[in-house]
C-alpha cells in the first residue's frame, strides 16, 4: 500500500510499478475522495489483474488494451459473463488508465498518454425487451399520430405479434370499445 505524506497525500512511486501495484494506490485515492470501491476492486481482481496486472503501468500500449478488449469480448460471447459485466470492467480499466494519465492527484499521474483512448469498447449484448409498459408509455402510444382508434390490427401493423401487450389489446381494449 502507498505511503502517506503530510496532509494525506499519496507518495509518488519512482520505481517500475505494475498495473496491480498502481491499482492499490489508485483505489486508496478513489476511496479517500469517493465512496468505497469494493465492486471496482473485485472487477479489477477478477478480470483485469489476470490479464494486465503484472505489466508495468507505464509500458501498457494501445495494442495491449485492444487485446484485452478482444479477451473480454471472447469471454462474453462464450457466456463466461454477461455484456453488462464487460461494460463495467471496461469502465474500471479506462478510468484507471485515464487517471494514470490525467488524475487530479499528481502522484497518480504516471503516464504520458491514455492507452484506452480511441480503443473501441467491448461489445454490448442484446438489450432484453421488457414485457410491460409504464403508464406514460401507454399514454404516448395511444396519442401516437399513427394510432387510429378502433384499429384492431394496430399491434400487428407495428411489429407486435404476440406477448402481453398484444393479448391485452385483443382482450381488454377492443372489448371496451364495443361497450
Amino acid at each position: 500500500m502507498a505511503q502517506k505524506l503530510a496532509g494525506g497525500e499519496l507518495e509518488p512511486r519512482t520505481a517500475v510499478e505494475t498495473v496491480t501495484q498502481y491499482s492499490e494506490r489508485w483505489f486508496v485515492d478513489r476511496e479517500r475522495r469517493l465512496s468505497p470501491q469494493r465492486r471496482d476492486r473485485s472487477r479489477f481482481r477478477a478480470h483485469i489483474e489476470p490479464v494486465l496486472g503484472d505489466r508495468p503501468i507505464a509500458a501498457v500500449t494501445r495494442d495491449d488494451i485492444r487485446a484485452f478488449v478482444e479477451h473480454v469480448d471472447r469471454r462474453m460471447h462464450d457466456g463466461d459473463y454477461d455484456w453488462q459485466t464487460s461494460v463495467k470492467v471496461w469502465a474500471t480499466l479506462s478510468k484507471l488508465f485515464g487517471d494514470a494519465y490525467a488524475s487530479k492527484t499528481a502522484a497518480l499521474r504516471v503516464r504520458d498518454d491514455d492507452p484506452t483512448a480511441g480503443v473501441p469498447k467491448p461489445d454490448r449484448g442484446a438489450v432484453k425487451s421488457k414485457q410491460w409498459l409504464f403508464p406514460a408509455e401507454v399514454t404516448a402510444l395511444l396519442k401516437d399520430r399513427r394510432f387510429r382508434q378502433g384499429n384492431a390490427r394496430w399491434p400487428a401493423q407495428n411489429g407486435i405479434h404476440s406477448g402481453m401487450f398484444s393479448d391485452w389489446w385483443q382482450k381488454v381494449l377492443l372489448s371496451l370499445e364495443g361497450e
